[in-house]
């Protein structure tokens, strides 16, 4: 009956696709890399049958990836794995967005520069000095999600030489910052140039040069509604409820808000001012850096225990205490609601970083010389999904996380002091189904977004461009799902490891939410 279920809710007509005679058992063994094409990837079994999968589904009895072995997904579509019987990850699945590159070579060089790929439905990054016939204003837009134009970070723009006085510095300006991908939050924006070191003057931007070169905007978040209880794809349940204080182990809320059968159930827990990360030491000594300072907005603990009927503890212990207006969501209990995706989405691509012109005026009359030129920015992260039938055990890493913002060109003899950062693209989308049993023991989920374009020298020869001058935005964090079948009082059934889950394996939290076949 499972199994019908299964094909009928993906339209396989109860049997795998026709190019892969059952049982098709995918393996991948430690030490090797299996790169699938989304396009059209020609797969070999452990048994040595060979067949063709296309548009990025993939249809196989079992799907096995051991410990040292990946499995990388490139090209347009979203990597699908439809499995009827049981899979197993001790290694990795990656559908992450592409790095930009540092920009390189003379700045006389009036060509474009690429920004990362996008993979599997994440957006390209915007180019770096997309106009390739005069000067540049502005970093090139982020695509989004399936090479949505202009649907990313925007791009930074570019400098000035703000008085003649300043002239024949190296570089000639700071641009401004390509904005960072957004997706279920928003990524930064990018940091504002200014003049050239040694200028007294005020940086002066190429679009308008009454001010200095501001950096581009983020892209906008995927979700329309104010409600943060729909923030995803498909069909969950859950009692929402609003937060009145707590501690880091404790949430306080109105008389009603909890039942004795809530022990051991699970709470997802959003933040609406701010993360909940923003008092730790970790965001305090290094905001820009994804582990230290995830900055979530979501949070998935399990309920220890209901204190009464307004308060309950939960472990693990969180950054820092609820705040007053925090919403929380009981999973397993409740109305079954519908959250606000019509599919499956990747990431935005980040913006471009704009160029520094060594030009008083806008277009540069000498260009292209002269023309100094911004990163393009990170590609998107892509779209996972794996549906089985049976059992999945995750104990290795799904990532689907957006690529780094670049540094934009620097002069040879200064090369601690590059023009710009591009921006970073954001996560894109795991989803995760199981018919029987999701368990994450030992595994990690990441769709976070690509750190912006920022120079870190510890042993600088050339004084590099203050820290607060044209820096990339850091792109917003995806979403990551999980499918599974309720237990007799409710639970998903969903099996994290001891002290799980937090952000170091788990970044953004995992949204619980219904299967549509199996139980």
């Amino acid at each position: 009956m499972r199994l019908a279920l299964f094909a009928f809710a993906f339209g396989l007509g109860g049997s795998v696709a026709p190019s892969a005679p059952a049982p098709f058992e995918l393996l991948v063994t430690s030490g090797h890399i299996l790169v699938i094409d989304t396009v059209s990837a020609t797969l070999t079994a452990k048994d040595g049958q060979v067949a063709t999968f296309t548009n990025g589904d993939i249809h196989v009895d079992t799907l096995e990836v051991e410990a040292g072995a990946a499995i990388f997904g490139v090209g347009p579509n979203p990597l699908r794995f439809f499995v009827k019987r049981r899979v197993a990850v001790d290694g990795a699945i990656h559908v992450d967005g592409g790095d930009a590159p540092d920009v390189e070579g003379l700045a006389s060089l009036g060509f474009p520069v690429v920004g990362g790929a996008g993979a599997c439905g994440g957006g390209d990054g915007g180019v770096g000095n997309p106009i390739p016939i005069q000067s540049s204003a502005v970093g090139g837009t982020g695509d989004g999600p399936f090479g949505a134009s202009d649907g990313g970070g925007f791009g930074g723009e570019s400098s000035l030489i703000p008085d003649v006085s300043c002239a024949g510095a190296f570089p000639p300006g700071v641009a401004g910052g390509g904005g960072g991908g957004s997706f279920a939050t928003s990524g930064d924006p990018g940091a504002t140039g200014g003049p050239p070191a040694g200028c007294s003057f005020p940086g002066k931007s190429a679009v308008d040069p009454s001010h200095p070169p501001f950096g581009g905007e983020p892209g906008l978040v995927a979700f329309a509604t104010a409600l943060v209880t729909d923030d995803f794809f498909g069909a969950s349940r859950f009692r929402d409820g609003v937060a009145l204080g707590g501690s880091f182990s404790l949430v306080t809320a109105a008389p009603g808000s909890f039942t004795p059968r809530d022990a051991n159930r699970w709470i997802g827990l959003h933040r609406l001012v701010g993360t909940w990360e923003d008092s730790t030491p970790g965001c305090a000594n290094a905001p820009g850096d994804l582990v230290q300072c995830p900055r979530s907005t979501y949070l998935l603990r399990r309920i220890a225990s209901v204190v009464s009927d307004s308060s309950a503890t939960i472990v693990p212990a969180l950054p820092a205490a609820p705040a007053p207006g925090d919403v929380f969501v009981i999973y397993g209990t409740g109305d079954i609601e519908h959250g606000e995706l019509l599919g499956a989405l990747g990431g935005q691509g980040g913006g471009g970083g704009g160029n520094a012109i060594a030009a008083g005026a806008f277009p540069n009359p000498a260009f292209p010389n002269g023309d100094w030129r911004g990163a393009g920015g990170g590609g998107g992260g892509g779209v996972l999904e794996i549906h089985c039938a049976g059992c999945v055990a995750i104990a290795g890493v799904l990532s689907a996380d957006g690529g780094a913002g670049a540094l934009g060109q620097a002069a040879p003899s200064t090369p601690s002091a590059p023009i710009c950062g591009s921006g970073g693209g954001s996560g894109g989308m795991i989803r995760v189904e199981s018919g029987h049993e999701i368990d994450l023991e030992g595994g990690a989920l990441f769709a976070r977004g690509g750190e912006g374009g920022r120079f870190v020298d510890p042993n600088p020869i050339f004084p590099p461009p203050p820290p607060s001058l044209g820096i990339g935005g850091r792109g917003g964090k995806g979403l990551i799902q999980l499918h599974a079948p309720a237990d007799a009082n409710g639970n998903p059934k969903i099996l994290f490891g001891p002290g799980q889950p937090v952000s170091a394996q788990f970044d953004p939290a995992p949204v619980l939410c219904l299967p549509r076949f199996g139980g």
